[in-house]
């Protein structure tokens, strides 16, 4: 390193001080290729004193040099500013826009900011000029690092350049896939109409890079389907699965006023996306028709298989073997009874296979059993086994009551009922009824149009079993209704016209009765798995009213018209 020579000090001021600031000498640059002073015999570089005009003089060494110093990072600085992005030979790096400026963790086409291959240095190959130039331009851009001295100016030592390229400039680790998403499942509570009283529920994804908020729904269905009625009669009804924006999704679970319960899963990155790419193939137009079965692929489990098979079969390896002591009646008879209609006309529509004790697993066809049951899961995570539900709060809450817990004991309110319609319709055989025409009449008629119900619900179940409605099969409540019970609503109405058709309705009607009381004994069988004793409560007593009314003939019936001899 050499020094530069130094000049004599400032000459008197006028005044008489020793300094004279006033003076205003200026250090320039002499290049080779300009008309100032030049000395060959020095270095190419040389900083030369000159007089401000009207001054005269010699500068002080030390000033000068200093503002030769400013002038050099001035020039640096403005080669870095103007040239960075040629400089950078058009390389970008995604960074994040706003308060997290360098945060490379940001992904395109979100932010971008240029990427230099070493940061605060230009390359020497950018900046034009000779050798010398080259050395005086990178050691000015790095910021005055050269050392003054009073009075003097220190060049700078020459140091190794660094092999290591900056920390902040190597590429980021691409992050595992699934870090970016969370998982949670979503349970609304029972809504107003017949479809809602089970519950429903979803799978939602949050990608927090995107913000794209999606749950997963499989519970749609379209009454404007092609064919809709007649899927629905022969069980071959197709649902749907769409993605649905979350927010918009849980907005109409508040305006129903149905409860929301959000639990966050605790699933490995791998599994996060493993579900997230299995959902939005299933939202495909080619996949997101399924057939539905209301025990065994509906939107619950649909859920359920999903996320049994994202945990490797978890799922179903705690809940299989469990026993629950409640069958798919119990559940339904359970859920339906804020409605008495619709709890009557389900639990008479389903058969025998409703009745089988089913397992844990087989009852997160409930959405809502499958939020509880899910609160128990456990898995291994990092070596540590913790529950699977990693938060639980309620999004949305109703003012509606709690689901029951248990099936209804109706029973007695069956059986009460029954007996009502029994003494009613039997009452039509007794002396002080038959002595009105118009009360015999009367009563006749109610137990026809009993007989036209009891009838068209066994026609129901007879077609039934036509059907794919699998949980409608062996049921046992034919031997109380049935289409035989039609022909009776026909001839009861007549039986008032002649002992002939009397006859013939009381045939039929002992027949009917008969078929009831068969009924009755293969309930009490060991060989009967269902329960249907609420519905021989309610049809076995009317059965025998109307079969009792009709034991006798008639003393005043005239005579018919083959020509036979009135009664008396």
């Amino acid at each position: 390193m050499s020094t530069m020579s130094r000049t004599p000090a400032f000459p008197a001021h006028p005044s008489g001080s020793g300094r004279n600031p006033g003076s205003c000498r200026r250090p320039v640059m002499e290049r080779a290729d300009s008309g100032l002073h030049r000395d060959t015999r020095r270095s190419p570089l040389r900083l030369r004193e000159v007089d401000a005009p009207g001054r005269a003089g010699t500068a002080s060494t030390g000033g000068a040099r200093r503002r030769t110093a400013f002038a050099w990072l001035v020039l640096a600085t403005l080669l870095l500013l103007a040239g960075r992005p040629a400089l950078t030979g058009g390389a970008w790096e995604p960074v994040v826009k706003g308060p997290a400026a360098f945060d490379r963790r940001c992904i395109p086409p979100d932010c971008v900011v240029p990427r230099s291959p070493m940061p605060n240095m230009l390359p020497r190959h950018a900046l034009p000029g000779t050798d010398a130039f080259q050395s005086a331009g990178a050691l000015a851009g790095l910021g005055a690092r050269r050392g003054f001295t009073t009075g003097s100016w220190t060049e700078p030592q020459d140091r190794p350049e660094s092999s290591a390229a900056p920390d902040a400039l190597e590429p980021p680790e691409p992050p595992e896939p699934g870090s970016e998403l969370r998982v949670w499942l979503v349970t609304a509570g029972p809504g107003d109409a017949v479809w809602e009283r089970y519950g429903h529920n979803a799978l939602r994804v949050l990608d927090t890079r995107t913000g794209r908020d999606v749950s997963y729904n499989w519970g749609f269905f379209d009454f404007r389907q092609a064919d809709f009625i007649s899927r629905f009669l022969q069980g071959r009804m197709l649902y749907m699965m769409a993605p649905l924006r979350t927010d918009g999704m849980i907005e109409q679970y508040r305006q129903a006023d149905r409860e929301v319960v959000l639990q966050e899963l605790d699933l490995t990155p791998a599994e996060r996306a493993m579900l997230r790419d299995a959902a939005d193939e299933n939202a495909l137009p080619r996949n997101r028709d399924y057939a539905y079965q209301y025990f065994l692929d509906n939107c619950s489990t649909r859920v359920r298989d999903l996320l049994d098979g994202v945990l490797g079969g978890a799922l179903k390896q705690a809940f299989d073997a469990r026993p629950t002591g409640l069958s798919y009646r119990d559940h339904t008879r359970r859920l339906t009874q804020i409605d008495p209609l619709i709890y009557t006309g389900t639990n008479l529509l389903l058969g025998t296979p409703t009745d089988r004790p089913i397992s844990a697993w087989e009852e997160l066809f409930l959405p809502l059993a499958l939020r509880d049951r899910i609160r128990s899961v456990r898995v291994t995570r990092d070596g540590e086994t913790r529950p699977l539900v990693r938060a639980e709060e309620v999004a949305v809450s109703s003012a509606r009551s709690a689901e029951p817990a248990e099936p209804p004991a109706w029973l007695g309110r069956y059986l009460a009922l029954g007996l009502l319609l029994g003494v009613l319709f039997g009452a039509a055989g007794t002396p002080r009824v038959r002595a009105s025409t118009g009360l015999r009449r009367g009563v006749l008629a109610l137990a026809a149009g009993w007989s036209f119900l009891a009838g068209g619900v066994g026609t129901i179940l007879v077609l039934l079993l036509a059907t794919d409605h699998s949980f409608t099969w062996w049921n046992e409540n034919l031997f109380l209704f049935h289409p035989l019970a039609l022909g009776l609503g026909v001839l009861l109405p007549l039986s008032t016209r002649s002992e002939a058709w009397q006859g013939r309705a009381r045939a039929l009607a002992v027949g009917v009765a008969v078929l009831g009381l068969a009924g009755l004994l293969w309930q009490l069988a060991p060989a009967s798995t269902q329960r249907n004793a609420m519905f021989l409560a309610l049809a076995l007593p009317p059965h025998l009213g109307i079969a009792w009314s009709l034991r006798r003939r008639r003393p005043d019936a005239p005579a018919d018209r083959t020509g036979g001899a009135a009664t008396t």
